[in-house]
């Protein structure tokens, strides 16, 4: 059983007042603001899908008036889910239709909850799902600076609880595009605050930017629903920003209630998720540029 997302597409055209007159040349700032434009067209609706994978028994459906089995306790309190919830009998999930359908990293585990990580399309555990999404948006936003030419790129995490020391290896294994030279450094300070840092120090570039690699939406995911990243584009291009210094903070992205997570682990569902573990965490991005000359915009139509 699948709950079905609904989506709305939005397209707006636009039309020249006087059809027959020759448009202006483009300029650069015009050509980011189409890019731009065309960005947001790829916005998506982010609802997450959660799956569960049941042994038969649990899986058949009212077999007397008087017992329902966790297929029907399940899809009872289907509204609690934070998004979609796909319940599949552990012999269905292999099936020819299935199989390609839903990507499960690891072991298929049955009574496990499962979380699909929104850019890589793959099913991962709960407890995994916060480090793993975070760690795609730093790739990311990592990458868009890494297309903007930069000289050097600084990530640093300032945390107030030891738990969020698990986004260092996220950090340290972070694999932007580009000449690199990285070293991860964990220093402690007198109020046992730690900060992680990654240093990433790139070779001189003198091809142009191209606005349109950030219309790619399997690089650049996220970066629809991202207006401040599109804004540190949108900076970097218009105005030949030489520094940029930006704050992630992190938000959580599941919204798990408690009376979910109750009638999980009442029926044995595998669940562990902390939805305060990365409260109040932010991702310091400091990045020196390379100087931009007149013709930074590479020449094509956009």
């Amino acid at each position: 059983m699948s709950f079905k997302r609904f989506s709305i597409l939005r397209n707006s055209r636009t039309a020249s007042a006087d059809s027959m007159s020759t448009p202006p040349p483009t300029s650069p700032n015009s050509k980011i603001n189409n890019v731009q434009t065309e960005i947001k067209k790829h916005k998506k609706n982010d609802v997450l899908d959660f799956l569960i994978i049941l042994h038969p028994k649990d899986y058949q459906r009212k077999l007397q008036n008087w017992y329902n089995s966790i297929y029907d306790r399940l899809s009872n309190n289907a509204e609690l889910f934070p998004g979609n919830v796909i319940l599949l009998a552990y012999a269905d999930f292999f099936n020819e239709t299935n199989k390609n359908k839903y990507f499960i990293e690891g072991n298929v585990l049955p009574k496990q909850l499962y979380i699909r990580l929104p850019k890589e399309d793959l099913f991962i555990t709960a407890n995994t799902f916060q480090e793993r999404y975070l760690h795609s948006k730093i790739n990311e936003l990592i990458n868009i600076f890494v297309h903007l030419k930069p000289k050097k790129i600084v990530v640093s995490i300032d945390q107030e609880n030891a738990a969020n020391l698990n986004i260092a290896a996220s950090i340290g294994g972070l694999t932007p595009s580009g000449p690199i030279s990285a070293g991860l450094q964990i220093e402690s300070d007198s109020n046992k605050q730690v900060k992680i840092l990654k240093q990433m120090e790139f070779d001189p570039d003198s091809s142009p930017v191209d606005p349109n690699y950030f219309k790619n939406e399997y690089k650049f995911y996220y970066l629809a629903k991202e207006d401040e990243w599109l804004e540190l584009i949108r900076k970097r291009l218009k105005h030949k920003l030489s520094n940029e210094k930006y704050v992630y903070s992190y938000k959580d992205h599941a919204h798990f209630k408690t009376k979910l997570t109750s009638k999980l682990q009442i029926l044995d569902i595998e669940i562990s998720y902390d939805k305060t573990k990365y409260d109040n965490l932010k991702i310091f991005y400091e990045v020196e540029y390379f100087p931009l000359d007149d013709n930074f915009i590479i020449k094509n139509d956009l």
